[in-house]
């Protein structure tokens, strides 16, 4: 309403002050028609064109955009796509192969809650970030729904017309926080489940399960109570030893629960190619406290059973017409994820001209390479996005193409294939 009456001329009597509200409502009712038009077109895309399609033509676009910029080897990025947010790094789960808490860390990461950004602080970052150009956030962590002003910065966001998506184990998704995740319109949320009851529980190592499957309803009725389409729910699984052959059997989970169910293979490096990554990277104060330096008991699936298991995934997903992703399609491309640790589905990373990453302490890293470019609150992110650290990453990694530790980085995926196209010419 503050929007329509800021909109009202000034001096007119009580007539004409009814007769503006009534165009003013009326101009609403019709975008609101069409935005429901909109809505309606881009659902029955989605039901006819396939989701990898779909997936490819927006990396096509993307590439396109920066074309110009990787071209010339300045190092110098268009205005960004998107930003991920580590808004905390404490979490309620201990996943085995988590690069924070996992089996092969040799003590679980430090979370400093006292130096974390304030709710005030991350609103200031989010003005920064329109200003920069960003229209989507996605916010993780750590478990990010353990701040409890997550869906105030949230609805701040989205107030700014950006778009959220939102990374949860969902074991923290009670009845009201889902409420408010569709009252505010978060328009997308990726939910961890990992395999049926028992098996995710063990790689979680808490019992989580109930809590996650619990909140996706939670969320169903409410979108159901709003009559609304958002948020788009899904299921991620990540492929690993342990649940190798219970995949299949997230297919019914997610078709009873009626969201698209998404896996993608371990992401995994040593750490000798992440000590290497960092030499090439140029970086001289490594900060963020992750190790992906998976334990062999958690990365080495049988390829047969997995081979056999991922059909089995595709055939029960057909029979139940439940829509999926999965970017393994052979048991040669297993082989190579999972046995192969220097080889890579792509030739060259296109990531830090389109986005960055920024930890719950305001510092800005180009992706999930340990180079920290700056921190938001000693200078502003545009100013960093385009600054000489940035550009000295981006030079680098044109010219090396791939850093060593990120040939199985889970943005390097299938529908990506058009990023080796991009010539490296120019300095």
């Amino acid at each position: 309403m503050n929007l329509i009456f800021s909109r009202l001329p000034a001096g007119k009597g009580l007539l004409n002050l009814y007769k503006s509200l009534s165009d003013h409502c009326l101009l609403l009712k019709v975008q609101g028609n069409i935005m429901s038009v909109n809505n309606k077109f881009k659902k029955a895309v989605k039901q006819i064109v396939p989701q990898s399609l779909i997936n490819q033509g927006r990396c096509a676009i993307e590439a396109a955009k920066i074309l110009p910029y990787y071209v010339s080897g300045s190092g110098k990025a268009p205005p960004p796509e998107s930003v991920t947010i580590d808004i905390t790094f404490k979490c309620n789960c201990r996943c085995i192969m988590c690069a924070l808490y996992g089996d092969h860390r040799e003590s679980w990461c430090e979370s400093s809650v006292d130096k974390e950004l304030t709710t005030q602080q991350w609103k200031d970052v989010i003005d920064q970030l329109k200003y920069a150009g960003i229209n989507s956030i996605c916010f993780t962590g750590g478990e990010p729904m353990i701040r409890k002003d997550l869906l105030d910065i949230i609805e701040y966001a989205i107030n700014k017309n950006i778009s959220i998506n939102i990374l949860t184990s969902g074991g923290l998704l009670s009845q009201e926080i889902s409420k408010k995740i569709v009252e505010i319109g978060v328009d997308d949320i990726s939910i961890s489940i990992d395999g049926p009851k028992e098996i995710h529980n063990i790689i979680r190592r808490t019992s989580v399960f109930d809590a996650a499957v619990k909140g996706i309803q939670y969320i169903q009725n409410e979108k159901k109570r709003y009559n609304t389409e958002k948020p788009s729910i899904s299921i991620a699984c990540t492929i690993q030893k342990l649940n190798e052959n219970h995949l299949h059997e997230l297919v019914a989970i997610a078709n009873s629960l009626q969201v698209h169910l998404s896996f993608s293979p371990l992401f995994y490096t040593s750490h000798e190619n992440e000590n290497r990554s960092f030499k090439l990277a140029g970086g001289d104060d490594a900060t963020k406290d992750e190790d992906q330096n998976v334990l062999d008991t958690h990365r080495l699936v049988n390829v047969e059973i997995l081979t056999n298991e991922l059909n089995l995934v595709r055939k029960e997903a057909d029979r139940l017409n439940q829509s999926i992703y999965l970017p393994l399609e052979s048991k040669e491309d297993i082989e190579s994820r999972f046995y192969k640790p220097d080889h890579s589905i792509l030739n060259k990373c296109l990531g830090p001209w389109l986005g960055s990453r920024i930890d719950p302490y305001g510092n800005v890293y180009p992706c999930s390479v340990n180079m920290k470019c700056g921190n938001v609150l000693e200078t502003d992110f545009g100013e960093i996005w385009n600054g000489p650290r940035y550009l000295k990453f981006r030079k680098t990694l044109k010219k090396i193409k791939l850093f060593p530790r990120c040939a199985k980085c889970c943005t390097l995926t299938p529908e990506k294939k058009v990023w080796d196209y991009i010539p490296c010419v120019g300095p």
